[in-house]
């Protein structure tokens, strides 16, 4: 996408009576609703998502209660306090919040307070991660001995009844509202719930009733601690989408079985940790993938239904509830990058919200992070007051890097004017989003374009910021974010007619033939090629490492293999030797051979950085200070990079 400068200016932010206008566009998601006595103000809840944000003690940080107040103030509804652990046996990461400690009530009592100061419900997740653990014995357990686990004990299992309900009653001596059990995500409770962990021949296997035994076990005890009179919720995967898993139909049975013990509320998710894509769903995974298994657990049940899974889309969210598919919306990563985004869709401001953009780059770090919001984590800590002296700022280059320093330097009062040669907005991304399930990215640019222009940013396209300019505007800072060029390498034959780079073609400025070879099969390369190939066209991938997309992350690299081994033919451990022509000589495996065919073969093998400013500016105004952002600052940098350093540099101004 092309962010224009005409469609940014455009931009003015909603008027009080626009506002006005817009209040009660989602009155869906704005009821409030009760469950077990608990009133929630509406139906927006945040889900438990593992941030790593735990002291080594496993209690609750500053940190993570700076984190939750600032999800709290944004307006939802209520909050599950991310998956806390009810053994040290169960530990799934090494900063995971704990629940197994009389010594862990008082963060938990510091969450609470902060969630009614907001008039939010908040609870607990209470885990353990089975197969998934042995962050701190060393041995990890689950229902049935798996590779790296042995099968747990029955004393163990009497063991781990009586560390739930200890767990839920620190919860509730602690404040919160309510508390969840974690039945989902591939950790113990799902895997005693599942045939596909669950292979026992004992009472706590083999049919319904005894895949169902422990987790109705441990229903069971944290009911007795906690009293009939306070919410226990259960979260479950709707469809385990792996062969020898639990079906939608299977967990509706489950389910009807839990509410008959008394369940007050179950939450739908999807996925376990062998189908982990619809666990923590890139974008290629379609926007309310747990919706009919939410849908077909609503219609048999009568306890509140919360679902969640891509339900970003504040029409879709509000339509779902509207439809009677379910009764809650879990807002999970959507409120790690805007935790106001409650607040802005209740008040008309949807133009303003940060969106997620799937990419999971950074969001399962240790600790977590997030490409998008560079706050998250250091919530309270990032200084964005005004500056003592307003300083004259010029930014040359707006893709992410540029324009978050741009944003945050206006917003700090400096005066700032930023300078981009091409005619549009957007660097490197407006080619980033052209691949299949990218799209997300517009928001990475058409977020902090609509920044700078509410504050009153300077934006000068179709500029060349020389040393001309520079003497010129005199100004007392320059951030250099002028990206990189694509490597053209010293293969014979590099300069054929047919050559071409990954750039060219998602910039349609070369378009590919019938069969097109893409060399390299990193992201880029693997990203481009999915693009020809969604063309209709024949696609090979050369790639000189032994895998593929590997600074990709995980989870979506997972999706896209999967699509490319479909559409594609991929050489991996293969170097290119020569082009000539229609032909490619590579080696592999010590042999040589020849590729022929190709009408189109294009150079995807990264990147080098573009600086031709930095040094010319301090030999010749050495007054001028200057920075180096992005992928000008080095090769190997990422949108979170750029936009981590931008923010960086303009918040020290």
């Amino acid at each position: 996408m092309i962010y224009s400068v005409k469609a940014a200016i455009s931009f003015k932010g909603l008027s009080g009576e626009e506002a006005r206008m817009y209040n009660g566009k989602y009155q869906h998601l704005f009821q409030p609703i009760s469950l077990n006595g608990m009133t929630v103000k509406n139906r927006l809840v945040m889900p438990p998502m593992g941030t790593n944000f735990a002291n080594p003690d496993h209690s609750i940080s500053e940190k993570y209660k700076r984190y939750f107040e600032a999800r709290a103030k944004g307006g939802v509804g209520a909050i599950v306090v991310e998956y806390s652990c009810v053994h040290e046996s169960g530990l799934s990461a090494p900063f995971q919040i704990g629940a197994f400690s009389d010594d862990h009530i008082k963060g938990m009592r510091e969450v609470a307070d902060i969630a009614h100061t907001y008039g939010v419900k908040v609870g607990m997740q209470i885990q353990h991660g089975g197969i998934q653990a042995g962050c701190a014995s060393g041995q990890a357990f689950g229902p049935s001995a798996m590779e790296g686990a042995r099968e747990i004990t029955k004393d163990e299992i009497k063991m781990l009844l009586a560390a739930f309900a200890d767990a839920a009653e620190r919860v509730k001596k602690a404040g919160m509202d309510f508390v969840q059990i974690h039945g989902a995500s591939g950790y113990l409770v799902n895997q005693f719930m599942s045939p596909f962990y669950n292979k026992r021949n004992d009472e706590y296997g083999g049919d319904l009733e005894g895949l169902l035994r422990f987790p109705i076990e441990v229903y069971r005890a944290v009911r007795a601690k906690v009293g009939a009179d306070f919410p226990v919720t259960f979260r479950v995967a709707g469809d385990e989408r792996v062969e020898g898993g639990c079906s939608v139909a299977d967990r509706v049975e489950m389910v009807k079985r839990l509410e008959a013990e008394g369940i007050d509320a179950v939450h739908v998710a999807g996925g376990i940790l062998e189908s982990i894509p619809y666990v923590i769903a890139p974008e290629s995974v379609e926007a309310g993938y747990n919706l009919d298994a939410a849908s077909a657990i609503k219609k048999a049940v009568r306890i509140p239904v919360i679902t969640v899974g891509r339900l970003h889309d504040p029409e879709l969210a509000d339509s779902v509830v509207a439809s009677g598919k379910a009764d809650m919306i879990a807002l999970g990563r959507a409120l790690i990058v805007d935790p106001e985004y409650p607040n802005k869709i209740a008040s008309g401001r949807e133009k303003e919200i940060r969106r997620c953009i799937y990419c999971l780059q950074h969001c399962l770090d240790i600790p977590a992070a997030c490409t998008q919001n560079p706050d998250f984590g250091f919530e309270g800590v990032h200084d964005y007051q005004k500056a003592d002296i307003s300083r004259r700022v010029m930014v040359v280059g707006s893709g992410p890097a540029g324009l978050e320093a741009a944003a945050v330097a206006a917003r700090r009062g400096h005066t700032v004017t930023l300078v981009e040669k091409e005619d549009h907005l957007g660097g490197q991304v407006t080619i980033a989003d052209v691949p299949p399930y990218k799209q997300a990215l517009e928001n990475v640019i058409d977020y902090r374009v609509q920044e700078l222009m509410a504050r009153g940013v300077d934006v000068r396209t179709h500029t060349e910021a020389d040393m001309d300019l520079i003497r010129k505007e005199l100004p007392e800072v320059v951030v250099l974010a002028t990206g990189a060029d694509p490597i053209i390498p010293k293969i014979p034959g590099v300069d054929g007619n047919n050559v071409c780079t990954a750039k060219d073609i998602l910039e349609e400025k070369v378009i590919s033939g019938k069969k097109a070879a893409v060399i390299g099969g990193g992201s880029v390369g693997t990203e481009v090629a999915e693009f020809i190939a969604s063309q209709q066209k024949e696609v090979t991938i050369i790639e000189m490492m032994p895998e593929f997309a590997k600074d990709m992350a995980a989870i979506p690299r997972i999706k896209l293999l999967e699509r490319l081994k479909a559409s594609t033919t991929m050489y991996a451990s293969t170097k290119v030797l020569k082009f000539d022509g229609s032909s490619i000589e590579i080696e592999r495996d010590g042999k040589t051979e020849i590729l022929e065919g190709f009408d189109t073969i294009v150079l995807a093998i990264g990147y080098r950085s573009l600086d031709v400013l930095s040094e010319k500016i301090k030999a010749e105004i050495p007054n001028i200070e200057v920075h180096l952002i992005g992928d000008a600052a080095g090769r190997g940098r990422t949108i979170w990079n750029g936009i981590k350093e931008g923010g960086f540099v303009a918040r020290n101004l």
